[in-house]
């Protein structure tokens, strides 16, 4: 605390998972649902605030519907007979405003599982929305580091020419990446 009075204050900026284990010291913790986007964080807004510096479209891919082959079986211990769930992953794509404060406002969200197919057309037609609705928006796309995660995020982008698209790459597990923006929510620094 001598050296770096800031310490417990930038602590208590990070997700409640990682204050738990630096701050309490509690090793035994486990991440869990809940714990980094907590609805009562957030300040719900009744208009769109007029101070938005800069917009991004951010994308989190799945190219599966509903009954596309993403099921698996589960076996059930009491009727010992074999069940279908259907696993398919949603497509996201959350549209973030940044405010002249520095606060950020989430001011769209969409959530689909669609077929990939479906899923270019969607962000291709989103693009073309936001640009008429806010201006320069960025697109931001994520990238798996595989050959073929290279091949889709280069078909995306030759796609989206004459928009501004970002392209970032894929490392750790989506908890992980979450936590930077988590970072931000759970203090109570996101509108809605």
């Amino acid at each position: 605390m001598t050296h770096n009075p800031g310490y417990v204050g930038a602590l208590k900026a990070i997700s409640e998972f990682e204050q738990e284990q630096l701050l309490n010291g509690n090793w035994k913790v486990r991440r869990a649902a809940g714990q980094y986007f907590k609805r009562s964080r957030v300040s719900i807004l009744n208009a769109m605030p007029i101070d938005i510096v800069r917009w991004v479209r951010a994308w989190d891919l799945a190219a599966t519907a509903p009954g596309e082959g993403s099921e698996t079986d589960d076996l059930s211990q009491t009727s010992k007979s074999t069940k279908r769930k259907d696993n398919s992953a949603y497509t996201a794509g959350v549209l973030l405003g940044k405010r002249r404060d520095g606060r950020v406002f989430i001011s769209d969200v969409i959530n689909v599982r669609e077929n990939g197919a479906d899923v270019r057309q969607l962000i291709l037609n989103t693009a073309k929305s936001d640009t008429a609705l806010y201006g320069k928006v960025t697109i931001r796309l994520p990238q798996n580091s595989c050959q073929a995660g290279k091949d889709q995020t280069q078909s995306f982008v030759r796609m989206l020419d004459g928009f501004n698209v970002s392209v970032e790459l894929e490392s750790g597990d989506k908890v992980i990446r979450a936590e930077p923006f988590s970072s931000q929510w759970l203090p109570g620094n996101v509108d809605v």
